[in-house]
């Protein structure tokens, strides 16, 4: 099982919360400045979730293009734009049988709201 160490009052209401969501079946997304301790908290998280047996299934944004972020993550439709000639499911359809995703939005800015998300 994995264990974090929080000795500031921030990280243990930080270790606090992530205890409590556990127990759920909400999506967690983790965000974070590099080095923070983003994977150890999702793996925290997850070790502590009635999934903990399934694997953990992580996406980094980081490594999309922002251009493509949201046809990536969601998918899109035949025709939806100039190239798209079939159907392609996005990374968190075809992962929705995982138990988790823990996405790493390090360098990611959004200039709009994703559709998708609304």
């Amino acid at each position: 099982m994995i264990e974090i160490v929080a000795l500031s009052d921030v990280m243990r209401e930080v270790v606090g919360l992530a205890e409590r969501v556990a127990t759920t079946d909400a999506n967690v997304l983790v965000t974070g400045e590099s080095g923070a301790g983003k994977d150890a908290l999702a793996s925290f998280i997850h070790s502590r979730s009635r999934r903990a047996e399934q694997p953990l299934v992580k996406i980094d944004c980081a490594t999309l293009p922002p251009d493509l972020l949201e046809a990536e993550l969601f998918g899109y439709e035949r025709g939806a734009f100039t190239g798209a000639t079939e159907a392609k499911p996005g990374r968190l359809k075809r992962r929705i049988a995982a138990p988790w995703c823990s996405m790493r939005l390090r360098t990611c800015r959004w200039t709009r709201r994703p559709s998708s998300c609304a």
